[in-house]
């Protein structure tokens, strides 16, 4: 059965915590320095319904510079790389060949600009080029996804891409190992995705299956609830209904999620310090959702007259949570949200 995409993308600080992505190992990768090894590269590439692709230019630094790239091209099966430099135009004709041509299917990532910067270098129309980015946006994704967050959404592992290298002299003559390393497996990661996206549903079935997807509305707290909200915390039921018969009398907002009748999640105010100063306790670690539930306590505590809430943050979600809020760190692990005095 074919699987489910997931529904959100990973954020920078979820991608950092994940384990690399295995690449391909430097003997797998040839720098085409020959017409003969130009050849070659061409038959075992050409033998393939698919193969991996991308370019890499020298940056340009001053406004108004016009670029002079690509001066890199990268083709890959699931096992090998050719590179190929434009500083050795007696090897370009097969590479070029193969980017002119229907087949194989050339896939990668914000090709766009690759493809601008080669029809006027080398007055040449791409065909059959797949762009990954735009399939996955296809799946109902906000925003284009990249090479490094869709290995992180697919595979859960972290695409390594060294500013530092991806923005080096990729017009130079010898290339360094680790910008060898760098562009092959740029196209590398783009044909393992190719790859994986076969085992999912088609974008169709799964923009289509997101539409529909139940919403989720956000409500104050009611003594009915306790009884899902003990289940969801594991706190006794009559601490909660303590606590949310205290919290309506002396208005400390509680609000619960609620996605087709049923209540999925919740966050409270704690007051602390006469009630100026708030803890905000998300109960539901899902990013969205908790962004939801805090969302909704920050507007009821404003209407309130609060002047600020602060906020532990209980590992790197929480944090990440927090930044995307806009809130301010402070030591601690705390995060403070100043309201706007009405």
């Amino acid at each position: 059965m074919p699987e489910r995409m997931p529904t959100t993308l990973p954020d920078k600080t979820a991608i950092a915590e994940l384990p690399l992505f295995e690449g391909l190992a430097r003997q797998a990768v040839t720098v085409v320095a020959t017409p003969a090894e130009a050849e070659a590269a061409y038959r075992a590439l050409a033998s393939q319904a698919e193969i991996g692709f991308d370019t890499e230019s020298k940056p340009t630094f001053s406004r108004g510079e016009a670029s002079t790239g690509p001066h890199l091209l990268q083709f890959c099966t699931r096992d090998h790389a050719w590179l190929f430099q434009s500083c050795r135009p007696d090897t370009l004709a097969p590479a070029l060949a193969l980017i002119a041509a229907e087949s194989p299917a050339k896939v990668g990532f914000g090709l766009r600009g690759d493809l601008a910067q080669l029809a006027r270098r080398f007055e040449l129309t791409a065909r059959g080029i797949v762009d990954l980015g735009q399939v996955l946006r296809a799946y109902g994704f906000s925003q284009e996804v990249g090479a490094k967050t869709a290995i992180a959404l697919l595979f859960g592992r972290r695409l390594a891409k060294s500013k530092q290298v991806g923005t080096s002299n990729w017009a130079a003559a010898q290339l360094a190992d680790r910008q060898v390393l760098y562009a092959a497996n740029d196209a590398y990661a783009a044909l393992c995705v190719q790859h994986r996206l076969a085992d999912f549903e088609p974008p169709r079935a799964e923009a289509a299956r997101k539409r529909t997807r139940p919403r989720t509305r956000v409500r104050d707290v009611h003594v009915d609830d306790v009884p899902v909200l003990a289940a969801l915390s594991g706190l006794p039921e009559a601490t909660l209904e303590a606590e949310v018969r205290a919290a309506q009398t002396v208005r400390t907002p509680w609000v619960v999620a609620v996605r087709e009748g049923a209540v999925v999640g919740f966050a409270r105010a704690l007051a602390q310090e006469a009630g100026t100063t708030l803890s905000l306790v998300p109960a539901n670690t899902q990013a969205a959702l908790a962004r939801q539930l805090v969302q909704a306590l920050f507007t009821r505590l404003a209407r309130q007259g609060c002047p600020e809430v602060q906020l532990c943050a209980h590992g790197g979600a929480h944090a990440a949570l927090y930044a995307r809020l806009g809130l301010e760190e402070l030591d601690g692990g705390r995060w403070r949200k100043v309201f706007a005095a009405p």
